[in-house]
Order: structure tokens, then sequence, then C-alpha cells
């Protein structure tokens, strides 16, 4: 095996963490909670952001919040006919 392939496969293994970035802003991280709240109903949901996480307002848990930006996304198209596409996003 050469040296180029055992490189490519390391880079594949290999996770590129600039893509989780936490997220630390109050005012950032309750228009999320809110968002939740309303789509999923405050049953399992119900988190109000402070000191620059979620809280758990029933059982005062704490949940660190991450942006994903995505690498790459996947489309599908049911019917008549079939199809697929991938998009990639560069940064």
């Amino acid at each position: 095996m050469g040296s180029a392939s055992r490189t490519r496969r390391r880079r594949r293994g290999r996770r590129d963490l600039s893509s989780y970035v936490p997220r630390t802003d109050d005012a950032e991280l309750e228009p999320v909670a809110t968002t939740f709240a309303v789509k999923y109903g405050t049953g399992p949901w119900d988190f109000a952001a402070r000191d620059g996480a979620f809280i758990d307002r029933g059982f005062g848990g704490r949940a660190i919040v991450f942006r994903v930006r995505p690498v790459r996304g996947l489309g599908f198209r049911k019917g008549d006919r079939f199809s697929q596409t991938t998009w990639r996003c560069f940064r």
C-alpha cells in the first residue's frame, strides 16, 4: 500500500472539530430554546438559556449547546422519477 493511500485513509477517519462550535451567548440561545419548546412542547423540552448553556427548568440539568456547520447535504426525490443529489457546503 502506497504512502498516499495511508494518508488519505487517515484523513477520512479524523474528525474535523472546527464544525462544532459551542454557543455561549444567552441572547443567541434563548430563541433556540423557545423555538424547540414551541415545536416539541415543554414536556420533554423545557429549557431556558442561562449562563451560556441550556438549563432544564424541571430537573435543573445543564446542557451545553453546539452549532454544527454542515459539510454535506443530501436530497432525495420520490415520485414518478427518483433521484438524489449531494450539496457540499464550503466554509
